[in-house]
């Protein structure tokens, strides 16, 4: 449901053009608002960085044990994870994750992490925008 006065946003963020240059289009969901209706999604987001930084620390205000996607019919699919979880059940998939993906502890590997990235991130001859990865609509 639409909060109260919340600026709609009924334009697709995720089409081609707003991909091949998103900050214009970002400029002007914040310019609507600290909070929009994406109404293709049928969802309120925040639309400015400092909110989104308090929302990501305040779990108990914005859970993520229901899942942490829009769309409400994968979310029921994936099982509990470090991304479907609140503290306490987050706390214990994140500190041993913290552990092994800390800067000291990846050091020796860096080399070898640096040559798989560059080796992945050569030029195939089909290029993906990389908000298309994240956003689960990579087309292949």
């Amino acid at each position: 449901m639409r909060p109260a006065n919340c600026p709609v946003v009924d334009f697709d963020l995720w089409s081609d053009a707003v991909l091949a240059d998103p900050y214009p289009t970002y400029r002007r969901v914040r310019d609507l608002g600290t909070v929009v209706w994406l109404a293709q999604q049928g969802v309120a987001a925040l639309s400015r960085y400092d909110d989104v930084r308090a929302a990501l620390t305040d779990w108990k205000t914005f859970s993520s044990a229901q899942g942490a996607c829009i769309d409400p019919v994968r979310a029921s699919r994936m099982a509990e994870s470090i991304l479907m979880s609140d503290p306490p059940i987050h706390t214990g998939y994140r500190k041993p994750l913290a552990e092994q993906l800390s800067v000291a502890a990846l050091a020796s590997d860096a080399s070898a992490i640096m040559s798989v990235a560059v080796t992945h991130a050569r030029p195939t001859g089909t290029q993906i925008p990389v908000q298309r990865l994240f956003s689960g609509q990579a087309r292949r």
